[in-house]
């Protein structure tokens, strides 16, 4: 069911998107290009301290040119339960106290983005499409692609899944009608072989 990103619209610019939202998925290069390309390490994501998540996100866009959401989408991938967990509730408590100098739909979607990255979770992908709603794509440095692309991939797991549970209710309605037909027949079979044991006794007579 999982979608990879070789199925991306050709439109989808990575350089094209705003600031990194969290210096935790950005390594130092010599040519300052962002960790994630060609590869983040996970010794980079696991030490990164949580507390700095306020002062992260507000990062001024001139200080990353190379921001890319894509990135940010495969380091939630590799965060385990316990750092997503920590990453959300950090995103949370940013919404608590409003700050000027943080977009409101940066955080959405920062969230969103976690929520999503999560390889197996119907609720959760539920919630990080309520979020994506909330994000009005005409807004100054809004990713339009990558909300569009998260939106659709969200779309696409949420209805394999309705699809799936419709072919199991189908299925449990089909062998509850075959369990009928097939109680039927016995039955069936049960009074023809009566009556022919009793026409069987009566010609015995």
């Amino acid at each position: 069911m999982k979608r990879y990103f070789y199925l991306l619209p050709l439109s989808l610019s990575l350089s094209a998107c705003v600031q990194w939202p969290m210096g935790w998925e950005r390594g130092v290069n010599d040519d300052n290009r962002p960790a994630s390309q060609p590869g983040i390490q996970q010794s980079e994501i696991a030490d990164a301290p949580v507390q700095e998540t306020h002062a992260l996100v507000a990062e001024p866009q001139a200080a990353s040119p190379e921001y890319n959401w894509l990135d940010y989408y495969l380091t939630g991938e590799r965060l385990s339960q316990e750092e997503r967990s920590a990453r959300l509730l950090a995103l949370e408590s940013l919404l608590a106290i409003p700050q000027d100098s943080i977009p409101v739909w940066k955080v959405h979607l920062q969230r969103a983005t976690l929520l999503a990255a999560l390889p197996s979770g119907p609720d959760n992908w539920r919630k990080a499409m309520l979020l994506i709603d909330t994000i009005p794509e005409s807004e100054d440095g809004v990713p339009g692609d990558y909300v569009r692309w998260l939106k659709s991939e969200l779309k696409f797991r949420l209805d394999g899944i309705s699809s799936s549970s419709q072919l199991r209710r189908e299925n449990a309605r089909l062998e509850r009608q075959v369990d009928q037909l097939r109680k039927k027949i016995e039955a069936l079979t049960n009074i023809e072989q009566n009556l022919t044991e009793k026409k069987e006794t009566q010609d015995q007579y």
